[in-house]
């Protein structure tokens, strides 16, 4: 607003401020007044596992633990709006940060590699007692890089001498395939030290999970190796490309759970409390997994490069909305010019028509006048 005049400078910004401190006590609250009810209902201090002790272990088994706290009692007598409140459990709650992030993707591997090489070895099919070198090439995130546009969070690692990378995708911005592939021989092409032959080059591996559908059919893997089209030939065996396409996954309840791979594509899935929870059931490494979601996803450093990250999408998608618009305006412009110079033309030709026309007129007068002569 307008310091002087309190001129509203935009409807689009607002700020709502409720201060919880101040309201009465649950006992005094007008049970008339629903938003009073939902203000008490967040204000409500014996609030979290129900046990009414503040035991702080919300969400957690507590030993203290009764049906429901004195203060929500309470504030469920306000109606079926408040009941409803109530029962809704943080089980069933959207995901505020979810696997399908890029950066919590990176980070959540990256600071946990034992997760990373379990998951390598499930997408790979590679047994796990098998792996005797392992290591990450590209553990950091700059803020700078992260903010940057066209930055590609994905990881790179050597596993028992190949290469391998893997990164989560999980919008179709166009181009995908051919992108993974320009990818794939850079990695391919800069492993190869100074001086060294050809035959030194490591085998590549991108391993691509997909938030949209890629391929045309029913699978949710789908390999791809350079091969000769007619007698199936593999050209190489040090090129290869693995998508999992999450969409074509079946609902939580219906994997399998002695599915190992199964189990990480619907944690990379998950979108609710509900569907982790029912993970969790999945053994002790989905437990592991999750756990360590959880601790990225409350971690500072992440959220922050997230919101890089999130500001960095806006300002692109921006920047394509301004792009598409002075290129309309720029046809506008040119159709308007063509318009204009058809519309002169028509004139033009309007008056040579006319012209036209007042000649054969007059050449009509002067065999009229002709005849009356003869």
């Amino acid at each position: 607003m307008e310091i002087t005049r309190h001129e509203i400078l935009s409807d689009k910004q607002r700020y709502h401020f409720f201060e919880l401190p101040k309201l009465p006590d649950v006992d005094k609250i007008d049970f008339g007044d629903e938003r009073e009810l939902w203000l008490a209902l967040f204000n409500a201090e014996t609030a979290g596992c129900g046990c009414g002790k503040r035991c702080g272990t919300y969400g957690k088994r507590c030993v203290n633990s009764q049906p429901t706290s004195p203060a929500k009692q309470k504030a469920v007598k306000g109606g079926e709006v408040m009941r409803g409140a109530e029962m809704a459990k943080p089980k069933g709650t959207k995901l505020i940060y979810t696997f399908k992030s890029d950066v919590l993707f990176k980070m959540l591997f990256t600071r946990n590699p034992d997760l990373l090489k379990r998951l390598v070895s499930v997408l790979l099919n590679i047994p796990l007692t098998s792996i005797e070198q392992f290591y990450l090439t590209n553990t950091e995130m700059p803020p700078e890089e992260v903010g940057a546009k066209f930055c590609r969070l994905d990881i790179n690692m050597i596993v028992d001498g190949k290469q391998v990378n893997i990164e989560i995708q999980v919008a179709d911005e166009g181009n995908y395939l051919e992108r993974t592939m320009f990818h794939w021989a850079k990695l391919f092409t800069t492993s190869l030290p100074s001086g060294e032959d050809y035959s030194k080059l490591p085998k590549t591996i991108c391993i691509s999970i997909l938030g949209f559908v890629q391929f045309d059919c029913a699978a949710v893997h789908s390999e791809f190796a350079p091969m000769e089209i007619t007698r199936h030939e593999i050209l190489s065996e040090k090129q290869r490309y693995h998508f999992f396409e999450l969409p074509k996954l079946p609902d939580v309840d219906k994997i399998d759970f002695e599915d190992e791979r199964e189990l990480w594509l619907a944690l990379f899935n998950a979108e609710t409390e509900e569907e982790l929870e029912k993970l969790t059931k999945g053994g002790e490494v989905m437990e592991q997994a999750i756990q360590a979601y959880r601790g990225t996803a409350a971690d500072e450093e992440f959220r922050y490069l997230e919101r890089l990250r999130e500001k960095r999408r806006h300002d692109e998608a921006q920047a394509l909305r301004n792009a598409r618009a002075i290129e309309r305006k720029k046809w506008q412009g040119v159709v308007a010019e063509k318009d204009v110079a058809l519309m002169e033309k028509e004139a033009a030709l309007m008056e040579k028509n006319i012209a036209l026309m007042e000649k054969d007129a007059l050449i009509a007068n002067l065999q009229a006048l002709l005849n009356k002569k003869q």
